[in-house]
């Protein structure tokens, strides 16, 4: 299938894109949604007994079943077409038509994109625009898509803004995906090499500067003039793990050694190490240190105590 030039909307937030219209006007209900950029984003949603069609929506929809979907039926002419399950995914390319009924119960993942997308990540990736297209795709299996979405996207705290790096590159693996699998496009390049000793102390400074801040792929690719995908590749090679778990890494390090400073309120440590909220640190903290920030304090407080 050829791919649409067609613009959906002058808009730039996903709420604005038809399928994600056409569903909160259905008997959908939106359990929670992020958006990743311009038009771009994801959201989950689950629904029963209603119906739904979709015309030429002017950008690419990628749905992946979570539970149910068994008694979903897709309606092409006088063809019922059957088969979905948990782990399947569907591919709504932009000017697609479909007509769907829901009997029964399911829940998915969406994953919303344009052309405008696909190319920026086709210069990133490959330096040249995407020639390819999209196919219609119906309740195909795909593993590699199932594992990503069910072990790694749905355990993404969304919410949190400590974790929008991470949803970004998450979104960003998946239409690399689609378009290395169903469109034609090449393979990901291997990763021949990583940041330069310089670019690595360079970064190291700069990021322990910006600890309160929300850092982000581009920001921070946009800092050693490199593209974002090659960033985090090479990223990746260089300091053995993705800059979202590094940033993290230091993020707690630092609160670590601060918080036996007992005039200074938690909350105004997780603010000032990047964390969304207290709660979102103190689970961050206890998961790496195998206790919360207010144990860690009494046992500093009262080794200081005893030492006295």
């Amino acid at each position: 299938m050829r791919r649409s030039h067609v613009q959906n909307t002058t808009m730039n937030g996903i709420d604005q894109l038809l399928v994600y219209k056409r569903l909160a006007e259905s008997n959908a209900q939106l359990h929670k949604h992020q958006q990743l950029g311009d038009n771009y984003g994801l959201a989950i949603w689950s629904n029963h007994h209603d119906h739904t069609s979709y015309q030429a929506p002017g950008h690419h929809t990628l749905s992946c079943y979570i539970e149910g979907g068994f008694d979903t039926v897709r309606r092409s002419g006088r063809q019922r077409l059957t088969g979905g399950a948990p782990g399947k995914i569907c591919l709504m390319p932009a000017d697609h038509q479909s007509d769907w009924e829901i009997e029964g119960h399911l829940s998915f993942v969406h994953l919303y994109f344009n052309d405008a997308k696909i190319d920026e990540l086709a210069e990133q990736v490959h330096d040249s625009s995407f020639s390819g297209g999209l196919p219609d795709l119906t309740w195909v299996d795909n593993s590699w898509i199932m594992t990503f979405c069910q072990q790694i996207l749905l355990n993404i705290p969304w919410h949190e803004q400590s974790q929008q790096t991470a949803l970004s590159q998450a979104g960003n693996m998946l239409i690399l995906h689609l378009l290395s699998e169903y469109g034609g496009a090449k393979k990901l390049p291997a990763v021949k090499g990583g940041l330069a000793p310089a670019t690595q102390r360079f970064l190291i400074d700069y990021i322990e500067a910006n600890l309160g801040s929300a850092l982000t792929i581009e920001q921070l690719a946009a800092q050693v003039q490199l593209s974002p995908y090659h960033f985090a590749r090479m990223f990746k090679q260089s300091f053995a793990q993705t800059p979202h778990h590094y940033i993290t890494e230091r993020r707690l390090q630092a609160a670590y050694q601060a918080i036996r400073q007992e005039d200074v309120s938690l909350s105004d440590l997780a603010a000032g190490f990047g964390f969304s909220d207290q709660s979102h640190f103190g689970k961050a903290f206890k998961k790496r240190f195998k206790q919360t920030p207010n144990q860690y304090r009494r046992a500093c407080s009262s080794a200081i105590h005893s030492y006295r």
